[in-house]
């Protein structure tokens, strides 16, 4: 187990399984206080336009390959409104910790705690969509922390699915290695890198 993941003993481990490949757009961060911690955390929020091939709930572990239009890139005109994407590796993998379906028919939302010690993103929430015939099943709230549930139920967040999106993963397959966080540079030609330093270890005992 990772030492920046502290995990409630309460709730039985699968970390194990390998993790199921996500793909998710930035759409928002922003820091939030939780109890029993002096100084805020970071939650990015992605959207996940790219349908899920498998149940998400509590204690599946996941990996969030971050998506990129391919417009950003290339000066094609063709492409500027098409669903093509090249992906990125944003160093986010963990295990769901809290699940929430809003009733007002927007996304299926679920928490994720961020193991990797190169991101500082310390928990991503995932909006799923859900689309009758063709999403999984909705899921009924499972938070078996407060103050996650808390979080997911303040979250507005609308995401359309894309059925016939092209995604150029180049990414190994399974488990991305640890690795500086690189982003992809947008209206850049070439490739650029930009380097992260990695944090040092963090307790974080406000997620137990």
């Amino acid at each position: 187990m990772s030492a920046r993941q502290v995990l409630d003993p309460r709730m039985p481990q699968n970390n194990d399984s390998a993790a199921l490949r996500i793909y998710g757009r930035w759409r928002d961060g922003y820091s939030t206080n939780v109890p029993g911690r002096s100084t805020p955390i970071l939650v990015h929020v992605y959207g996940a336009p790219i349908p899920v091939g498998e149940p998400l709930f509590v204690r599946k572990r996941v990996q969030l390959i971050a998506l990129s239009p391919i417009s950003y890139r290339t000066r094609k005109p063709s492409l500027f409104y098409s669903n093509s994407y090249d992906v990125y590796d944003p160093q986010i993998v963990g295990c769901v910790v809290g699940a929430h379906m809003q009733r007002d028919g927007g996304p299926m939302l679920f928490a994720v705690d961020n193991e990797r010690l190169v991101s500082t993103v310390g928990l991503v929430i995932l909006a799923v969509p859900f689309i009758v015939g063709l999403s999984l099943a909705p899921v009924e709230d499972d938070c078996p922390r407060e103050w996650v549930k808390e979080l997911l139920a303040k979250v507005q967040s609308q995401v359309v699915m894309h059925i016939t999106a092209t995604v150029c993963d180049n990414l190994q397959k399974g488990e991305t290695p640890i690795q500086v966080l690189q982003y992809p540079e947008p209206e850049e030609e070439e490739e650029l890198d930009r380097a992260v330093n990695p944090p040092a270890q963090v307790w974080r005992p406000w997620l137990v």
